[in-house]
């Protein structure tokens, strides 16, 4: 009876998620794009998909780099999608635009950085007020 009891309740107890770097490989296979993150010596806390608002399925992956928590997002850019021209904070990055906005007026209330490519749009932040140097250098390693 015990055994029974026991093999009951291993199979109906809650799954744990998978380890963050299976999340970060099924996430790869479900989104429309080449998924980029950090090299794995990065500290990968976690990903998810994110339903973007045009029903496309973007990323979103968190690491903790130097003691700070850093997220990534990315997506697809939309049909005509271009970074704001006039932005005081448009910069080249690798070859691409790419902005960052301070916490006051950053994506999510925090310092930013959105990185326009071709074939993706990345946004690098943190809650946890991590400097403009850290979150380009964060970028140029997503591979």
């Amino acid at each position: 009876m015990f055994a029974l009891a026991a093999s009951f309740l291993i199979h109906t107890a809650p799954q744990a998620p998978p380890p963050p770097q299976a999340q970060v490989a099924q996430i790869a296979r479900a989104v429309p794009f080449h998924l980029v993150a950090l090299p794995l010596s990065a500290e990968l806390l976690g990903a998810r998909l994110e339903p973007e608002l045009d029903g496309s399925l973007g990323a979103h992956l968190e690491y903790s780099i130097e003691g700070k928590r850093v997220d990534i997002d990315e997506r697809l850019p939309a049909a005509g999608e271009t970074p704001p021209q006039n932005a005081r904070q448009l910069f080249s990055l690798d070859g691409y635009p790419a902005v960052f906005r301070p916490a006051q007026s950053g994506y999510n209330g925090s310092d930013a950085l959105t990185w326009y490519r071709p074939d993706i749009i990345i946004a690098v932040w943190s809650p946890d007020r991590a400097d403009a140097p850290l979150l380009i250098d964060l970028a140029l390693d997503l591979r």
